[in-house]
Order: structure tokens, then C-alpha cells, then sequence
């Protein structure tokens, strides 16, 4: 049996908003990564399955991120945790931009407060799986990314071919460039890429094809 296996949904067909859903066959343990909108298909997956969700994360509090956090809450009664910087955007819609794209969308308050290099623990049946929290701003403030043993879930900093825009409110291009600079150099080729939009992808793949990454990383 597995450690853990890894789903991706399309929970907001619009922006193509990728969901994850992280779990051990064996444990039952999972975790949900940025749950966004038309999340009911994650939450029947996680019945399906009988899960025990533990943490909600968000790598970041743009409205698309967050806009299911408090149905897989609800459902599951899992702990929701964010970098320290952006909590304080889930309750309000100016700040977490939904206020200028409607629907307006507003989240509980976060259980954890997140900061570099802390660990999110999952239990599985072969031993712990530690998903590990790297700062990375650019895209905003307080985005992170989630580093585990064979992948990392990049939220908005890179994408299949592209990397994140600074041109939103809280947006830094010289922070992105040291976000991008930093991964360029500390992931393994042979690390999956699990973003926050479109395709999912490898390291390898990218440092090939992702010339807008190479350039802002060198």
C-alpha cells in the first residue's frame, strides 16, 4: 500500500483553480490544500474515502485560494492554517481581492499560524509524511509553499511554463525574484510541481521549458 496519494481537483473552472487532497490509504489522514469554489466534489472524495482530514492550507489568502475553507471545515473539522502575515485577510473581502471580483468571500480565522520552515505532520501507515512551510513572497506577502518528501505544492509562485504576477495588491517583484532565485537552486529535479492553477509538472520539466522562471532565478 501507498504512503500517500495525491488528488487534484478543479474546483473553480474559471481560473482553473487547483484543490489538493493529500492522503494515506492506510492512515486515512489527509490534509486539503487551497480548497476554492465548487469544492462539493472534494468533500463527497473525502466521504468516499472516509478521511480524516487534519490541517486546511492555504498557501496564500487570495480569495480563490480560500473560498472553500469553511465548507471542508465544516465537513471535516480540520484545523485551518496560513502564514502569520495573511490570517488576517481571510475575514476581510478588501484584502483578500474579493471585493473586486464578486463573489465576496470571507473565511473563518485561522487554527495555526504558519512561518518559515515549520512542519505540518500527517500520519500514515508507513510512518510520518512532514509537509514543510517555505516562505516564498512575491505573488503576496505571506504566500508559502509546501515542501514534502517527493514534491512541492507552489500555490501561486510557479506554473506549468509561467510564474506567479506582482502585480496585485501586495505583489513584490524583487521578493518574487528571491522566492524563484531560492527554489531554483533547493528543489531536486525529480520533485513534482503541484500549483495553484493548471498542470501539474516536475522540476526537471521546468528548468527546460520555464524559461520566465530561469530568467528571474539567474
Amino acid at each position: 500500500m501507498r504512503k500517500m496519494d495525491i488528488e487534484r481537483f478543479i474546483t473553480n473552472f474559471e481560473q482553473q483553480n487547483n484543490t489538493y487532497l493529500a492522503y494515506c490509504p492506510g492512515s486515512k489522514e489527509a490534509i486539503v490544500v487551497d480548497p476554492s469554489f465548487e469544492i462539493d466534489p472534494v468533500i463527497d472524495r473525502i466521504n468516499e474515502l472516509s478521511l480524516k482530514v487534519r490541517f486546511i492550507i492555504n498557501t496564500h489568502s487570495h480569495f480563490d485560494h480560500i473560498a472553500g475553507n469553511d465548507a471542508v471545515k465544516k465537513a471535516t473539522g480540520a484545523k485551518l492554517a496560513i502564514h502569520s502575515i495573511e490570517a488576517g485577510n481571510l475575514s476581510d473581502p478588501e484584502k483578500n481581492l474579493s471585493s473586486a471580483i464578486p463573489p465576496i468571500v470571507t473565511s473563518e480565522p485561522a487554527d495555526i499560524l504558519l512561518e518559515e520552515g515549520q512542519e505540518i505532520v500527517m500520519e500514515t501507515h508507513l510512518g510520518p509524511v512532514v509537509f514543510k512551510v517555505l516562505w516564498t513572497p512575491g505573488h503576496s506577502p505571506g504566500h508559502i509553499c509546501l515542501k514534502f518528501h517527493r514534491g512541492i505544492f507552489t500555490g501561486d509562485i510557479i506554473f506549468d511554463g509561467s510564474i506567479g504576477r506582482t502585480d496585485l495588491p501586495g505583489g513584490n517583484m524583487k521578493d518574487m525574484k528571491n522566492s524563484l532565485t531560492r527554489l531554483w537552486k533547493e528543489l531536486p529535479d525529480d520533485f513534482e510541481i503541484l500549483p495553484g492553477h493548471a498542470e501539474t509538472s516536475t522540476v526537471a520539466s521546468q528548468r527546460h521549458s520555464n524559461y520566465l522562471w530561469e530568467h528571474m532565478a539567474i
